[in-house]
């Protein structure tokens, strides 16, 4: 497997659609995705934006059927963090309901907020990065 920052392609955005139609709208604002590939294919993508200058959201992560339950959400998470640190990046904040909470905390995001929307409820995690 491969992690990567990529831009909005048509292959991550067929991932969206196709198994996650309810958070399609998630890529809208996208700049850009941290991603896991197998081969050539796309089988993880996680959406974000930077808002301020070293701060990033993060939104609905989602990882295809056939790799689910694999630890492939999580690394990519880990990933993430690895490399938004590398960049300098200093805050990271996520609008999540894809992803278990103990995900989050295992990897030290505090939980502040629980959204709701026409989508349904989403947690919403923080980290700071030094």
């Amino acid at each position: 497997m491969r992690y990567q920052i990529e831009d909005n392609s048509k292959d991550i955005k067929q991932l969206y659609w196709l198994y996650y139609r309810i958070v399609f709208g998630s890529i809208k604002d996208a700049t850009g995705f941290i991603t896991s590939r197998d081969g050539d294919k796309v089988i993880g993508a996680w959406p974000f934006r930077e808002y301020k200058p070293g701060k990033f959201i993060f939104k609905s992560l989602i990882v295809h059927p056939d790799y689910r339950n694999q630890g492939i959400g999580k690394a990519i998470i880990q990933h993430s963090v690895e490399l938004l640190k590398e960049t300098g990046a200093r805050f990271i904040k996520v609008r999540n309901r894809t992803v278990p909470r103990r995900i989050f905390d295992d990897l030290e995001f505090q939980q502040v907020d629980v959204e709701k929307s026409s989508g349904g409820k989403f947690r919403v995690f923080e980290l700071e990065l030094f």
